[in-house]
């Protein structure tokens, strides 16, 4: 666990190939849903690709993304 650096959140512009919105978490085992959330509420929905680790999987989730649009 000393080991780990942490984790990151980040939205990707594929289009402009840049990074607009990147958050550090200190705690690499910290869940980072919230983080999610409130990056995903800055894209237009039925834009978004959403690319995530299997830390994000989860129905609920899913669902939610597709209540999104």
């Amino acid at each position: 666990m000393q080991l780990l650096p942490g984790k990151l959140v980040a939205l990707f512009d594929v289009r402009l190939q840049q990074w607009p919105m990147i958050e550090y978490m200190a705690n690499a085992k910290a869940n980072g849903m919230k983080q999610a959330y409130r990056m995903l509420a800055k894209v237009k929905a039925g834009t978004t690709l959403v690319l995530a680790d299997l830390g994000y999987f989860s129905f609920r989730w899913f669902d939610e993304l597709t209540d999104l649009g």
